[in-house]
């Protein structure tokens, strides 16, 4: 049983639609076009045979786990409001739903299991999925990567960022930036270090990690520009508070834009404007003042040439940044926690590091 345990693979999708389909959530943990591939026979049929007869679009079995769990969660947030949201461009309220806001703001929020914000003083981490800057792939590198963080001592909140049509820098940038600070300023109400925050970023959101820390200054001044017209006073307090993680992981990370690289990604962000390739490329960012970074990749990766690690630890090398790189043999991209795969260690890794 997964989750709460109401929904397992031996249940079928209609049954979880049934439960949980009218509500906004769903498709905040589980990209509802995928369920496009499936007629209505198959949604009837158990989700373990679902998997056997159904491959996604990039080769891979149906994500019927994913299915389950984004049901779970979903009925738990019903229930019980198993997972707490909390907006950064929009004002906090109990009613909050990202998923019934159109606008390009309106859905970007840092979420966490109610239990987990419940536990004691940790370090921070956010999370943020990749997805091309096209979706936050919440489903596979947003809850499991926050839970095995949660085993080693970090208090995990994952970043729901805009993504196209709304992905050009500077946007997704912002909202990383506004979610470093928003931890920071309530330190204290949630129990933890505003000192020793980390971000880690997978795929296109390793970009988005890369890229915030090296642009700090310039988005800064943009984001603060841009919220004193709305929100002045938080503008002002905003003002004083670090923009720049204390230390970043990227997890087979997009990096340039202007060598080989996942074209989704750098077409979204630059807007599909070719002059902005260099600018936004983060081995041209890196100066001396970086973050200590920790990164790793699969030299089998036939998503994001595992080159663009390379350049990115070349990078920090010639800048004096302290840094850890890991390429792995095996396991392909999108592998998240890496379970399974010769990548399996690199959380721990990566807390080894940073301690």
């Amino acid at each position: 049983m997964e989750k709460s345990g109401r929904f397992c693979l031996e249940s079928s999708t209609n049954e979880i639609l049934d439960a949980v389909g009218a509500s906004p959530y769903l498709g905040f943990y589980f990209e509802t076009m995928f369920l496009d591939l499936l007629n209505d026979e198959l949604k009837a049929m158990p989700l373990a045979q679902v998997k056997d007869l159904v491959k996604m679009p990039w080769g891979d079995p149906f994500l019927a786990e994913n299915l389950v769990d984004a049901g779970n969660t979903v009925y738990e947030i019903m229930e019980n409001q198993a997972v707490l949201f909390f907006p950064l461009w929009e004002k906090e309220s109990d009613s909050y739903v990202p998923e019934s806001y159109d606008g390009d703001k309106g859905k970007v929020c840092l979420y966490i299991n109610r239990d987990m914000l419940e536990s004691d003083h940790r370090k921070p981490v956010i999370v943020c999925p990749g997805g091309g800057y096209n979706v936050c792939a919440s489903m596979v590198e947003g809850f499991p990567v926050a839970e095995e963080l949660f085993r080693r001592g970090y208090k995990p909140f994952i970043l729901n960022y805009r993504v196209n049509p709304y992905a050009a820098y500077p946007n997704p940038q912002m909202d990383l930036m506004l979610a470093v600070k928003f931890l920071r300023l309530n330190a204290d109400r949630f129990g933890i270090d505003p000192q020793d925050l980390l971000v880690v970023g997978f795929s296109a959101a390793g970009h988005l990690t890369g890229s915030e820390a090296g642009k700090a200054q310039e988005l800064e001044e943009m984001l603060l520009r841009e919220l004193s017209v709305k929100e002045p006073d938080l503008a002002k307090r905003y003002a004083g508070v670090s923009a720049i993680p204390d230390k970043i992981c990227l997890s087979y990370p997009v990096i340039t834009f202007t060598g080989p690289t996942h074209q989704d990604t750098a077409e979204n962000n630059t807007g599909g404007d070719p002059k902005k390739r260099a600018e936004l490329s983060i081995e041209n960012m890196v100066k001396d003042s970086y973050p200590p970074t920790f990164l790793w990749v699969c030299e089998d990766d036939q998503t994001v040439p595992y080159t663009n690690t390379i350049a990115m630890k070349e990078a920090l090398e010639k800048a004096g940044v302290r840094h850890q790189c890991f390429v792995y043999p095996q396991g392909d991209h999108g592998i998240a926690a890496g379970i399974g795969t010769s990548a399996e260690g690199w959380i721990d890794e990566m807390c080894s590091f940073f301690k």
